[in-house]
């Protein structure tokens, strides 16, 4: 298995050419903010909604440092915000307590 930036890049080259790669920062009770770092670029921020997860996958599932695939669907009151969130890797074991 290779460095965790090579899975990262590996993954953004499989992807939709409309859909963007990032690290969960921040998740709370029924929201999260990605860090999205395009190279060359300042990291942006995204927000997110449990509703804007894609079909199958639930907010419990997810943790702080897993990398998310997703479409930025507009700008809103939290910033920019996203949807179709999609699990691409976890970064941290299951089992861990998130407050």
């Amino acid at each position: 298995m290779g460095s965790w930036q090579e899975d990262l890049q590996a993954i953004k080259e499989q992807l939709e050419a409309d859909r963007l790669v990032g690290e969960i920062r921040v998740l709370k009770n029924a929201y999260g903010f990605i860090r999205h770092e395009p190279p060359g670029e300042n990291r942006k921020d995204y927000f997110f909604h449990k509703s804007g997860l894609e079909d199958g996958l639930k907010f419990h599932e997810l943790n702080e440092g897993d990398i998310v695939s997703f479409n930025v669907c507009s700008d809103g009151d939290k910033g920019l915000k996203c949807e179709s969130v999609r699990l691409e890797r976890q970064r941290h074991l299951k089992g861990a307590i998130r407050q």
